[in-house]
């Protein structure tokens, strides 16, 4: 849980110059991975933040085409939790943003 709000952190400052999308990635990667590997399972949503974390991470670096991959597999994962109407519109509101930046 601290690795994927670190990596959220550093792709998502005010500044993009601050930006350390490689860090991120890595970081979200391992929350990944241990999500992956861990004996109980996580909570609601997890996957979904992680994924949705990661998109942010690689649109950062410049790789919009995976960037829209994995916030898709992010909103179809948040939509089987039953979320919130605001947690859904959240994972949708940042996938019409990078849709948008694709077109740019």
């Amino acid at each position: 849980l601290l690795d994927n709000a670190l990596a959220w952190a550093l792709v998502t400052r005010r500044d993009p110059t601050l930006n350390q999308p490689a860090r991120a990635l890595g970081l979200v990667d391992r929350a990944l991975l241990a999500l992956d590997t861990q004996l109980q399972p996580a909570a609601p949503g997890a996957r979904a933040a992680y994924l949705d974390t990661r998109a942010a991470a690689l649109a950062a670096a410049g790789r919009l085409d995976e960037a829209l991959a994995d916030q898709r597999r992010a909103l179809a994962a948040i939509e089987a939790t039953d979320p919130a109407p605001e947690v859904l519109e959240h994972f949708r509101e940042r996938l019409a943003k990078l849709e948008a930046e694709r077109l740019r």
